[in-house]
């Protein structure tokens, strides 16, 4: 079984009372922006990486705020999910890759928990929520 690795970022509105979230054409859901770390990559990295291209969006990673894990038997696949808090420095809310996302929208807590329920506190929570995260090199 294949080991992947996936960096997702939490961005909030100045209210903190909705979350961005993106359109995934290949799957017909929606998921916070983010993707696959490549291999040469730490996280953080990929995190920027990601983000940008799928909203044009510039970004800041913060902490940790979640770590979910799934297996795909169909795909023998064995998925870690980490979920950071992340600013917005720079950019405009732009489809760069209109073959992967097919909307980018800001969602309500309620929609954004509806959409996400393997957040199972609620995407609320993450707002104050953090793990520690170092990289060491």
């Amino acid at each position: 079984m294949k080991r992947v690795t996936a960096v997702y970022a939490i961005l909030w509105n100045p209210k903190k009372t909705k979350v961005l979230m993106v359109h995934n054409k290949d799957t017909d859901t929606w998921t916070l922006p983010g993707g696959v770390v490549e291999g040469n990559e730490v996280l953080k990295e990929a995190l920027v990486r990601e983000v940008y291209e799928e909203t044009g969006l510039q970004v800041e990673p913060q902490t940790i705020v979640a770590v979910n894990e799934r297996i795909f038997e169909e795909k023998q696949e064995h998925a870690l999910f980490l979920t950071f808090q992340a600013a917005i420095l720079a950019g405009e809310i732009t489809i760069l890759n209109p073959d992967e996302i097919s909307q980018i929208q800001w969602k309500s807590t309620d929609e954004a928990n509806r959409l996400m329920p393997y957040f199972k506190a609620g995407i609320e929570v993450l707002r104050t929520r953090s793990v520690p995260y170092t990289f060491q090199n």
